[in-house]
């Protein structure tokens, strides 16, 4: 399993400890404690991480959705936000291998990566579903992406900015959320996130100004441990700077991820294996748990769900487990989405999946 989620379990290592797991800007890169509220911002980000459902992305997909990241339009940007922008589950870890993905675009563009930072060996998102209001029944979800990194030195870093989306409607001006920063130029900020060459070949599309107004740079949980009680004078633009070059084109990058994993897929269950002995998740013995990699071959012209199940009386068909977020195609042709939910007897077990994202 650490080949999957080498970075995931690496991030969730450095949270552990991280005086020797964590990275930080600038020249003097060691995170340094500041006080208690640090702490707990890293506790509360780690306890994030561990719940995520894991999405690990394999090289030959990875090859599809960046090349669907640069083809496609503003028009066709917005319409895939609209219409498969949701996260499969509230909590979610993508991860892929990021030198693979910058190979391919520049071979997509035929350019070449300009000297300078190192390129990290594979970069996450943890996605997180938010409501800007407490009636989450009538109101969709906005989704709060959260990067992490692996530096040269093989540390995690956890910028204090991230990536947030409206994924089904543009931003009200007055909307505020816990992570809502005050940034002078967001649409300088939002062109840069989308991929400033793709933000300008696109400017007389209609769908993008929707799209600037559906994208915001925003804070993440890290700037807890960034900064003790206040942001200090001239950080600003020091944070505008280095979120202008870290988030360079992931925006677009990450509506193609999502419309890529909601598209109709074809799933490969392995046959159930009940472990015995020793089990262990995150380091603890979880009795009577099964864990499961289901790869999900994706893309397909039309897709079938196949669970290899065998019926009978046997008391783990009916253990709990969670069942991923997805659209559901009704006879007279609508379209709905069935939220991600957990179905079985937790008394019996806990079945436990995560997700290798394959091509087709």
């Amino acid at each position: 399993m650490t080949k999957l989620f080498s970075l995931a379990d690496q991030s969730l290592a450095a949270l552990s400890n991280p005086k020797r797991g964590i990275s930080m800007m600038g020249e003097d890169r060691k995170y340094k404690p500041i006080n208690s509220v640090a702490s707990d911002q890293i506790k509360k980000v780690y306890k994030q991480l561990r719940q995520a459902v894991r999405f690990v992305i394999d090289d030959e997909l990875l090859h599809y959705i960046t090349h669907l990241s640069v083809t496609m339009d503003a028009n066709q940007a917005l319409k895939m936000m609209r219409n498969t922008g949701r996260l499969p589950f509230p909590d979610v870890w993508f991860e892929w291998n990021e030198r693979c993905r910058l190979d391919h675009l520049n071979k997509i563009l035929n350019t070449e990566q300009p000297n300078g930072d190192p390129i990290p060996r594979r970069v996450g998102y943890l996605a997180r579903e938010l409501f800007l209001s407490d009636d989450e029944k009538e109101e969709m979800p906005i989704c709060h992406f959260t990067t992490f990194f692996d530096d040269e030195d093989g540390k995690i870093c956890v910028p204090p900015t991230g990536i947030q989306m409206n994924l089904q409607d543009v931003y009200d001006e007055f909307s505020v959320d816990e992570f809502s920063m005050n940034v002078k130029n967001q649409n300088d900020i939002v062109a840069s996130m989308l991929g400033g060459w793709w933000a300008i070949i696109n400017e007389k599309k209609r769908a993008l100004p929707k799209l600037f107004k559906s994208i915001k740079l925003s804070y993440t949980d890290a700037i807890g441990w960034w900064w003790a009680n206040e942001i200090p004078e001239g950080a600003d633009e020091q944070i505008m700077k280095f979120s202008k070059h870290l988030f360079a084109g992931d925006a677009r990058f990450l509506i193609a991820l999502l419309a890529t994993i909601n598209y109709t897929r074809f799933v490969q269950e392995p046959e159930e294996i009940r472990y015995t002995g020793r089990k262990l998740r995150y380091g603890k013995n979880v009795t009577g748990n099964t864990y499961r990699v289901l790869k999900l071959t994706l893309p397909k012209p039309m897709g079938v769900q196949v669970a290899a199940r065998k019926f009978s009386d046997n008391p783990s068909q009916r253990r709990l487990h969670d069942v991923i977020g997805h659209y559901v195609q009704k006879k007279n042709g609508l379209r709905y989405w069935r939220n991600a939910h957990s179905r079985g007897n937790k008394e019996l077990g806990k079945i436990i999946k995560d997700y290798e994202l394959i091509g087709g």
